[in-house]
């Protein structure tokens, strides 16, 4: 989190969000507990001068502030300081439902492979997160796959959960080289898409299109040039 310590020089809101519907015998209750370690350091890394977060803006609720993508435009106007010498844009995007398992879904044109036991989830599996700057792709990221407790066989995750299960990670995009025409004062639109393969593998007919519903996500920090 020390790229993040500027936030903590601030008194913040910290919500904790479990948006799922659990029914059954596997109702429960959840007791946790946050430890926050701080420390004084010559080889820390330096932290950001100010973070930007590229959300729904729903903290001020006291609800979530993740976009649903593709149902919502994961957009918002951003403007970055004339005297910024270095950018990056850190996406935290995690699919859900159909996209949970995106890794073991299958091209569109084999979702009704097997007729009897209904389609197959598909969008291929391929997924690609990315970012545009007023309109224009300016990088990529490509998430790494998670098993979540439950996913696929119960012996992944017992008598421990799967790998990164409870540890998601973030991807980084270094929006450096966009300075000269972002860093102007006026205010620029930052958008984070993701996208599957529509087709059917074959390179002539395969096209990148947008994810089946549904991913969450959110994001962007950035450090100011010293005076």
């Amino acid at each position: 989190m020390s790229e993040y310590l500027s936030l903590f020089q601030e008194k913040q809101t910290l919500i904790v969000d479990i948006d799922n519907n659990i029914a059954g015998v596997d109702n429960g209750a959840y007791n946790a507990t946050i430890v926050a370690t701080f420390w004084s350091s010559e080889d820390t890394v330096i932290p950001a001068d100010q973070i930007i977060p590229v959300s729904n803006g729903n903290g001020a609720n006291n609800q979530s502030s993740v976009f649903t993508v593709p149902s919502d435009i994961a957009a918002i106007n951003v403007k970055i300081p004339r005297r910024t010498n270095r950018a990056v844009f850190s996406i935290s995007a995690c699919g859900q439902i159909d996209e949970e398992q995106w890794f073991d879904n299958v091209f569109d044109s084999a979702i009704n492979t097997f007729p009897g036991y209904g389609p197959l989830f598909g969008g291929s599996p391929f997924r690609e997160l990315q970012l545009y700057i007023d309109g224009i792709l300016a990088g990529v990221v490509w998430p790494f796959p998670i098993v979540f407790t439950g996913g696929i066989v119960p012996g992944l995750w017992r008598p421990i959960v799967g790998i990164d299960a409870f540890d998601l990670r973030e991807d980084e995009i270094d929006i450096t080289p966009w300075l000269g025409q972002i860093a102007d004062g006026d205010k620029h639109t930052f958008e984070i898409r993701v996208a599957g393969i529509n087709g059917d593998g074959s390179t002539k007919k395969s096209t990148l299109e947008p994810a089946p519903s549904y991913w969450v996500s959110h994001a962007l920090p950035y450090r100011k040039k010293p005076h």
